[in-house]
């Protein structure tokens, strides 16, 4: 488990590397651009790079019992290129009112979500065992 969640961290480091510090300086940089709409950009970079190569992974999938895993693949491929989409073409203020609207309607489902991140984080901050 341990080694699993170290290869976890690998890969996240490998991705801030790639993915996310080539694009800092361009939060916000921006005459009247916010710092949000910045980071919005930043992260639909990298949901457009993840669907990239859930697709890639996918087309490299040549055995025919794999073909279940490949089209799952396609699929979430798809659905990442759209979130990068949406997120594209939306404002930090209207995806943050979104987020309010939600935690207002489904209290429940928000203390689940937080519970599991919190989980989820714990587990992976907790030294090697």
């Amino acid at each position: 488990m341990a080694k699993d969640m170290g290869e976890t961290a690998d890969v996240v480091s490998d991705m801030d590397r790639a993915l996310i510090r080539p694009h800092s300086a361009r939060a916000g940089a921006g005459p009247g651009d916010a710092a949000g709409n910045g980071l919005l950009e930043i992260a639909a970079d990298v949901l457009q790079a993840v669907a990239d190569g859930a697709r890639a992974l996918a087309d490299q999938l040549d055995d025919p019992s794999a073909a279940p895993a490949a089209d799952a693949l396609r699929k979430t491929g798809e659905g990442l290129g759209k979130a990068a989409e949406s997120l594209r073409e939306q404002d930090v203020d209207t995806l943050v009112a979104r987020g309010r609207e939600v935690v207002r309607e489904n209290p429940a489902l928000t203390i689940g979500a937080v519970a599991v991140a919190g989980f989820v984080l714990a587990r992976m901050m907790r030294p090697g065992r």
